[in-house]
């Protein structure tokens, strides 16, 4: 059982904002899985709800993020085995709306976050990799990951497989993770799985 890390468990405060950001993925075709487990509707204690569909044709995942305020985000979500480890690696799907002009869409980086999976049943136990102890960390060793410091954020610029060696290691993995947070089966979830855009 991983150490549990005794930093605040801001995962959901909402997407991405409680994660570091890497300009690059963590898979590779193979270290990517498929769990059916993981397919459907999660709700986490603030009433977000994360439904996946697998996405055709790969061993990846669509995922709708549905707010409180019932705005949704449309990811790409893909499981990934590194070691002893599964990671989810989220990142956006590229943004077509109307009133985006070209300029801003363009300027627009997407970036990838990542989650430690520590189980898919009965719940859904995702831990995010925490800013403050990724920080710290590269403070005592900037030599360990590349990683830039954007307006006072830290943004991993390391490549896939310097990613993938960072965190094949348990010790690492149990620095930069927090406590694990749990989304619930949502029992009434195949009425939110809603068409993902392409």
């Amino acid at each position: 059982m991983r150490k549990t890390r005794k930093y605040l468990p801001v995962f959901l405060m909402a997407f991405g904002m409680g994660c570091v950001p890497s300009l690059y993925e963590l898979y590779t075709e193979d270290t990517l899985v498929f769990d059916p487990k993981l397919v459907g509707c999660w709700q986490t204690e603030k009433g977000e709800l994360w439904c996946f569909t697998r996405r055709a044709n790969t061993s990846g995942y669509d995922l709708t993020i549905v707010e409180e305020s019932e705005k949704r985000s449309y990811m790409l979500a893909y499981l990934v085995e590194i070691g002893p480890h599964r990671f989810l690696d989220i990142s956006p799907k590229e943004s077509k709306r109307p009133d985006l002009g070209g300029w801003q869409e363009y300027h627009l980086q997407p970036v990838h976050t990542f989650y430690l999976v520590e189980a898919t049943e009965p719940n859904l136990m995702l831990a995010a990799m925490m800013p403050e102890a990724m920080e710290k960390l590269l403070e005592e060793k900037p030599t360990l990951l590349k990683h830039e410091k954007v307006r006072d954020r830290l943004i991993l610029t390391a490549s896939t497989p310097q990613l993938q060696e960072f965190l094949s290691k348990p010790e690492m993995v149990d620095q930069v993770f927090g406590e694990a947070a749990a989304l619930k089966p949502y029992k009434s979830g195949a009425a939110e799985e809603k068409e993902q855009p392409n």
